[in-house]
């Protein structure tokens, strides 16, 4: 089954960047490729733990990157 799915896009994402922007004195400039994810599902259910595989599809080469992810709570 498909936990979750994503579009990202380094040019325009912020993601946990406001946290710094809001609270911090210290600029900081996270890289293009990193995307934050809660760990919950599309349907908002909490991931348990577990070995769980993924796939990033870079939509401007079509190039297709696989691996393992392990959730430890």
């Amino acid at each position: 089954d498909i936990i979750s799915e994503f579009t990202h896009d380094a040019d325009s994402y912020n993601g946990d960047i406001n946290w710094y922007n809001n609270y911090s004195d210290d600029p900081r400039v996270l890289p293009g490729g990193e995307h934050a994810w809660d760990i919950q599902s599309n349907a908002n259910q909490i991931l348990t733990t577990g070995l769980y595989l993924y796939s990033v599809k870079d939509l401007a080469s079509g190039e297709v990157q696989t691996g393992k992810i392990v959730i430890i709570k």
